[in-house]
């Protein structure tokens, strides 16, 4: 049943565009702008900076605005996710879905690779891996939309986070995300969201990218 349940949550289509995920609409085609061009510029060039970042190697920590712990691993074209709940691994052989209950044998769905995390695979993430949990593929994919049609006064800010200096944009008062300079996304907050980076480092394992122990796996293509 959980390898069921695993392989309708991949393949569960975008219903709703990334703009309306975070509950607050703003950037839709038909939402107001009161945005300059300067103002989706910077949005534009904040989100080319999370476009470049994906082709880093990193181990990241971050943790929801429920306390969830979830560490994002990267290397190129490999991505991992793992909280308590999940595991969630990415790449161009296979991406794999674990469910990892407590006392319970991991129940994983195997299903044909792909470059990247696609934002259907990102969306399922949020039920996932935690109740409150925004990839960070959803982030970047807001950010975009919202530079098409920039829904209020974009402001910059630089702080610390996780001990790393991030630049940071706000947008109309309402959304805040921060990326360090290579482009680690490492704060996000919403009305109803809010994700911020805890542990950085530029490694990564080969464990980062293994089945749980004890897993057992079901194909879901062919």
């Amino acid at each position: 049943m959980a390898a069921v349940i695993a392989a309708v949550a991949l393949t569960v289509p975008l219903l709703i565009g990334a703009t309306k995920l975070f509950g607050w609409g703003g950037g839709g085609d038909d939402g107001p702008t009161t945005g300059t061009a300067a103002d989706a510029q910077v949005l534009r060039d904040f989100a080319a900076g999370l476009a470049d970042g994906q082709e880093l190697t990193y181990t990241a920590g971050y943790t929801t605005a429920k306390g969830t712990a979830v560490t994002a691993v990267q290397e190129a074209p490999r991505r991992a996710y793992r909280s308590t709940a999940a595991v969630y691994l990415a790449g161009p052989d296979a991406n794999i879905l674990c469910r990892t209950p407590n006392g319970e044998k991991p129940g994983c769905v195997r299903s044909a690779g792909t470059d990247g995390i696609p934002l259907t695979h990102a969306k399922a993430l949020v039920d996932v891996l935690a109740p409150d949990f925004i990839a960070p593929e959803l982030i970047s994919a807001y950010i975009s939309r919202l530079a098409a049609r920039v829904p209020g006064t974009v402001t910059r800010t630089a702080r610390d986070i996780a001990g790393r200096p991030t630049d940071c944009v706000q947008v109309a008062r309402v959304v805040t995300t921060c990326a360090t300079a290579e482009g680690v996304l490492a704060y996000f907050e919403s009305p109803d969201g809010r994700l911020t980076l805890t542990t950085y480092q530029a490694t990564v394992t080969d464990a980062d990218f293994a089945l749980p122990a004890g897993a057992v796996v079901t194909d879901v293509d062919g």
